[in-house]
């Protein structure tokens, strides 16, 4: 997505969804205001004249972990398929004549928290963030969101009811479908002892 760039002198602002981002153009370079959980951050730009300024979506750095607003109970043997949102950082690109893209600043979502789990194979850094389960993926006004579908199939013994889902998200799983930032389906099985596989599905070519 390209931003246009105010005149010297001039500021414009930009909107997408919830995201909101403040351009000053002034003689000596460009003065970028974005969000912050405490205060909006000022970042300033050098440009060259010849190229274009665009604003990509991005892949999370780490897992993130969705704690889930809605409860979920699946009897053994069970499954359920639905919708999840996710926060997605943005960043902004500097496109140049040739067609090659250099990364300038990260526009990271302050409903996407990072935390520390400690040391161990289950520890390490993750984002955390919160999500609604949606049975029907139309009608979730997603923007700055990307829309991630999930099957859920209980290969336990017993009945569970989890509280968040773990993913992980790469940049090749994003795609825009019908305007929607839409992340490759999941298939998370649910065994004995807690353990839970993650399956990563291709997305279809027409619907996700």
């Amino acid at each position: 997505m390209t931003l246009p760039i105010p005149a010297v002198g001039e500021r414009s602002v930009f909107r997408k969804g919830p995201l909101e981002l403040l351009l000053e153009n002034h003689r000596g370079g460009l003065c970028v205001l974005t969000p912050h959980p405490q205060r909006p951050q000022r970042q300033y730009l050098g440009l060259p004249r010849e190229g274009s300024l665009e604003l990509s979506v991005r892949a999370p750095e780490h897992k993130v972990r969705i704690m889930l607003r809605d409860r979920l109970t699946l009897a053994p043997a069970g499954r359920l398929h639905g919708y999840l949102t996710v926060p997605m950082p943005h960043r902004l690109l500097w496109r140049r004549p040739n067609g090659s893209v250099e990364p300038l600043l990260e526009v990271a979502p302050k409903e996407l928290q990072t935390s520390w789990l400690g040391e161990g194979p289950e520890g390490g850094y993750v984002h955390e963030c919160e999500s609604s389960f949606h049975l029907d993926r139309h009608g979730i006004a997603a923007n700055t969101m990307a829309i991630v579908p999930v099957l859920l199939l209980n290969h336990s013994d017993h009945t569970i009811s989890p509280e968040f889902l773990t993913l992980s998200i790469r940049d090749r799983d994003l795609r825009e479908v019908d305007d929607q930032i839409v992340i490759a389906p999941r298939r998370l099985r649910f065994g004995d002892e807690d353990q839970v596989d993650e399956e990563i599905r291709a997305i279809p070519r027409r619907s996700a």
